[in-house]
């Protein structure tokens, strides 16, 4: 609008002042990308300078190199590639086995179903994976999806001879930051995996005055979902954030994470649910208390 009305007839110019050959129709009259310009005319270099800014093809190429690449790429820099942020995901985490009272011996005494979990892959893996305490890191999450929207290997200023060039390197800024991201997932699957534990074995002796192998099917059952629900409505889960937050975290200028803030939300609501109901049952109500007295000593912290 402000080209089309500052320097019109100067530059800019309709098909009556336009003189013979001297001059190149902008765009065809209709055309609403280059509107209110659309069917004026001006000298050929200007011309060419607005066709080459306007394209479509152009500018979808730079603004997905700079608004997701060049974004992406330092969102993830800042985390996973990041040894303090590694280290702070992992003894950040430790809040939630304070809030629910998970104490040392809890996690000691279930390190080693840990690792069998995670090294062996045998029965307990695939329990893990049906009750959703695995691949349901958020953070992790949010950044494979990042990670899977950027190609390394493009840069809209090389030919494709030269994209050939860098393909090597990108493929290992890719292997690097899928190792980085494991790492980070790893930080949140451990209290994920000894929480669920935990968890499954105070129920099954507060419900069923035994331990969790000594129970039946069905008891263990009952355990398992209770234990699950746990882990996925108290600890931030990947597959419960909210659309919303699925929409904002597109945008590359917004905050390097939003989907854990918006967990957040949810889980600290949920903690105090589940304190209820827990209080509610009197096999249960020494487990709400000692969830209550965690969460109030980490609200105080």
């Amino acid at each position: 609008n402000d080209l089309a009305s500052r320097y019109n007839g100067i530059y800019f110019f309709d098909h009556k002042g336009a003189a013979a050959g001297a001059y190149r129709q902008i765009a065809a009259n209709g055309n609403q990308a280059m509107a209110p310009m659309d069917g004026m005319y001006t000298t050929p270099d200007i011309a060419e300078a607005m066709e080459s800014f306007y394209a479509t093809d152009v500018m979808a190429d730079w603004q997905k190199f700079f608004l997701i690449h060049i974004a992406t790429n330092v969102k993830l820099g800042k985390t996973i590639l990041s040894p303090v942020t590694q280290v702070r995901n992992v003894v950040g985490n430790l809040a939630f086995c304070v809030q629910h009272g998970w104490g040392p011996m809890d996690m000691a005494r279930n390190w080693e179903a840990y690792k069998n979990a995670l090294l062996n892959k045998g029965e307990s893996t695939r329990e893990l994976y049906e009750m959703g305490i695995l691949g349901e890191s958020v953070t992790a999450g949010d950044m494979k999806d990042m990670i899977s929207a950027i190609d390394h290997n493009y840069i809209p200023i090389l030919t494709a001879d030269q994209r050939g060039v860098t393909s090597a390197i990108g493929n290992g800024i890719h292997k690097t930051y899928e190792k980085a991201k494991s790492a980070y997932e790893a930080g949140d699957n451990l209290y994920r995996v000894l929480g669920y534990f935990a968890e499954r074995d105070r129920y099954a002796k507060a419900l069923f005055k035994g331990k969790f192998d000594t129970l039946t099917l069905d008891q263990q059952q009952e355990v398992k979902q209770r234990a699950a629900k746990v882990i996925l409505n108290q600890l931030p889960t990947y597959s419960y954030i909210p659309k919303v937050a699925r929409l904002i975290r597109a945008i590359p200028f917004v905050g390097t994470f939003v989907a854990f803030p918006s967990e957040m939300i949810r889980v600290s609501y949920n903690t105090f649910v589940q304190i209820n109901d827990d209080m509610k049952d009197p096999r249960t109500r020494g487990i709400g208390i000692r969830r209550s007295i965690g969460t109030i000593a980490v609200a105080g912290a």
